[in-house]
């Protein structure tokens, strides 16, 4: 299976303002990621997305964070963007860090034992993945476009984690 039509072409509107990364905007990047996101958490099976924008400055532009709606939501992903120009190896390292951050924070605050991240810079992406008591792990090193197979089969694999559909 495959994206739908409108997250592909959301995907290559990005791609064509990030040939110019002044015009970019973190909209295309939250279209995208909201699109990917709702594809494999809807909210018929009680996920929900949730937008979180930095009040302190930050590597990332804003942070989404997929919720299982329960008596207590609990946080099962959480995706830290950064604008497409800023893709590079340092930025790339500080995305990550702050996003492994913010996983840790939300494990205090969540009921499962296990949180997928995905740090996003543009089309790229990579997924990381922390335990309780344990150490970050990288589960998808970064790629280029995350509308590929490869991706879709990554946020599957995350998708059917039965730690997230516990």
């Amino acid at each position: 299976m495959a994206y739908d039509t409108a997250t592909l072409q959301i995907a290559r509107n990005l791609t064509q303002t990030s040939d110019s990364p002044t015009q970019t905007t973190s909209d295309n990047a939250n279209m995208l990621w909201n699109a990917i996101l709702n594809h494999h958490f809807p909210s018929y099976k009680g996920y929900g997305i949730a937008f979180d924008i930095p009040k302190v400055r930050s590597a990332a532009e804003n942070f989404l964070r997929v919720k299982l709606a329960r008596e207590k939501d609990s946080v099962v992903v959480v995706v830290a963007l950064r604008r497409a120009g800023d893709n590079e190896e340092m930025g790339r390292k500080v995305l990550h860090h702050e996003l492994v951050e913010s996983m840790e924070k939300e494990l205090d605050n969540t009921d499962f034992d296990i949180i997928y991240g995905v740090a996003g810079v543009g089309l790229s992406s990579s997924v990381v993945m922390v335990v309780k008591g344990g150490h970050p792990e990288i589960v998808q090193d970064w790629i280029s476009d995350s509308t590929s197979e490869a991706a879709y089969k990554m946020m599957t694999i995350s998708q059917a984690s039965p730690v997230v559909h516990a």
